[in-house]
């Protein structure tokens, strides 16, 4: 029984991690390049310097995925794409992913409101810039995005991408009502 635990643990990590190879690279590339100013201007140690990265990625994630999950794909391909604004105050999908990684904070290193948002502040918006950028960016459709953002269809997401696209399930089922009229 154990091994078999042990094994679906390890499938359900491989699964994780394979879902997150985008999102990886530009937290990667995040952390490398404002780790030190993060650290020294918000006064965290070194364990909590690289776990607030580690907390971004996983907040962002979810709050995609959520996102995704709530129907709000064309907002969320308008910013992939480089399309709409990327600016976390104007822009309530950049802002959305912000307010998550605050809360992600607080939840995490029990920071004030006022110390989370700073650090959120320093970092959230040049990831949501490198997202929106032509290089790691430009989306297809709305499968491609999730395929890209990193979520398969062990995610759950592709099967509400259908849902809300017409590729199958209560799109089709709309989608037939008006096409037999």
């Amino acid at each position: 029984m154990r091994n078999k635990v042990t094994l679906s643990f390890r499938i359900f990590r491989k699964n994780q991690l394979k879902q997150r190879v985008m999102l990886d690279q530009i937290i990667q590339f995040a952390k490398e390049q404002m780790s030190n100013d993060v650290k020294s201007n918000h006064g965290l140690d070194d364990t909590q310097n690289n776990e607030v990265f580690s907390v971004a990625q996983s907040s962002i994630f979810e709050s995609l995925k959520g996102q995704i999950s709530n129907g709000n794909i064309s907002d969320i391909m308008d910013l992939f794409n480089g399309k709409s604004d990327t600016d976390v105050n104007s822009n309530a999908v950049a802002g959305g992913v912000q307010q998550n990684v605050i809360q992600g904070l607080m939840d995490k290193f029990g920071f004030d409101g006022d110390k989370a948002g700073g650090i959120a502040n320093s970092i959230v918006p040049s990831i949501i810039k490198r997202f929106a950028d032509p290089e790691t960016g430009n989306a297809a459709d709305p499968a491609d995005l999730v395929k890209k953002i990193g979520m398969d269809s062990d995610s759950g997401v592709a099967d509400i991408i259908a849902k809300f696209t017409g590729d199958g399930g209560i799109g089709n089922l709309v989608k037939g009502m008006f096409d037999g009229k």
